[in-house]
């Protein structure tokens, strides 16, 4: 990893890297813009493009990948956002998102992801990211 050379260590300790807590995640979510991502994400793709990072596979098509992700699930807290299902009389709340990515032979891009809101199906969801 690139970033670790630049940093020194003092012998005889061991450090590793703190995972990030689901609280400091839900913070950074909630104040992310979805049209500046959007953006950025457009501005990175079309610089990868231009400079030929982009490889295409050898037989020249690049697939559009779409695909529904569950990103975490708990039986005991939930928001407005939260899907429901119900697992062996017990009430799991749930958030699931639709993801599409473009696949090259060197990098996979991601295009876009939409949440799936509650009474909403999956198709109902990639839709609005394909929409978007």
């Amino acid at each position: 990893m690139l970033w670790r050379s630049s940093i020194i260590f003092p012998p005889g300790r061991n450090y590793r890297p703190r995972s990030v807590s689901a609280d400091t995640i839900g913070r950074v979510v909630d104040v992310l813009d979805d049209g500046s991502l959007r953006a950025s994400q457009k501005m990175l793709y079309t610089s990868m493009k231009r400079n030929k990072q982009l490889v295409a596979p050898s037989h020249g098509l690049i697939a559009l990948a779409l695909d529904g992700h569950e990103s975490h699930c708990t039986y005991n807290q939930r928001c407005q956002g939260c899907l429901e299902r119900d697992i062996d009389g017990k009430i799991q709340y749930y958030h699931r998102n639709v993801t599409a990515q473009l696949i090259f032979d060197n990098f996979s891009f991601l295009v876009d992801m939409e949440e799936q809101r509650p009474r909403e199906g999956e198709l109902t969801a990639l839709s609005d990211c394909m929409s978007e």
